[in-house]
């Protein structure tokens, strides 16, 4: 298996007949696509060179590959669709390319010899250098935090549509308060798990968060 081996940073959609060995570092909750009417998984798998690819599974698989693929094992992965990404709004790993899985994939669990670290995939950013990263959403940025507190539901009208945001008190090792919000898909997701988990003072990953200055510093979750 590692002699018909490629980096991440090999994958293309001219490749053909490959085999990469990951480890999954990102796995979100599965989602429902109200405007495809499907539901969806997306994942984010870096190999032993440090490169990361965005994976997504759809419909009838993402019950069966959310059983399979664990986060933070490490796998041999082939015979997926690499789909060329023309937004990079929609980017989350470091090559323009996401794989689109299916139960019908090779996918298969390495032997433990050959597990990838993941103690130095993330780079935590302290709260005080946020500043200078505002009103942008870093791909490298990620945040280590604790939820100490659920703030009041909000429903806002934008574009004659009302929109609901769920905030949150967040609180790193510089034991600096932070105000985290979830906006439409994540709410429905990943945020009502939390707010059902957050008197547990859940300590949480945010990947890529948008940064505002808007009333003071605070993170949210991008479009």
């Amino acid at each position: 298996m590692e002699m018909n081996r490629v980096a991440i940073s090999q994958l293309n959609d001219n490749i053909y007949a490959w085999v990469i060995r990951v480890a999954v570092v990102e796995k979100s909750l599965i989602r429902h696509a109200h405007y495809m009417g499907r539901k969806y998984q997306r994942y984010v798998f870096a190999d032993d060179l440090g490169d990361r690819i965005q994976g997504i599974v759809y419909l009838n698989d993402v019950q069966v590959l959310d059983e399979v693929l664990q986060l933070y094992s490490t796998y041999y992965i082939g015979s997926a669709t690499v789909r060329r990404l023309t937004n990079n709004r929609v980017v989350l790993g470091m090559v323009a390319f996401e794989l689109v899985i299916t139960q019908y994939s090779f996918i298969q669990l390495v032997d433990p010899s050959l597990r990838l670290p993941i103690d130095n995939i993330y780079n935590f950013t302290p709260f005080a250098n946020l500043g200078s990263l505002r009103y942008f959403g870093d791909s490298n940025l990620a945040i280590l935090a604790m939820v100490i507190e659920v703030l009041p539901l909000q429903i806002f009208i934008i574009g004659g549509r009302y929109i609901w945001v769920q905030e949150f008190i967040i609180l790193n090792e510089e034991m600096r308060p932070m105000i985290f919000a979830m906006w439409e898909d994540f709410l429905e997701s990943e945020g009502m798990h939390l707010v059902q988990i957050a008197n547990e003072h859940p300590v949480v990953l945010i990947c890529r968060p948008k940064v505002s200055r808007l009333y003071g510093v605070s993170l949210a979750t991008q479009e």
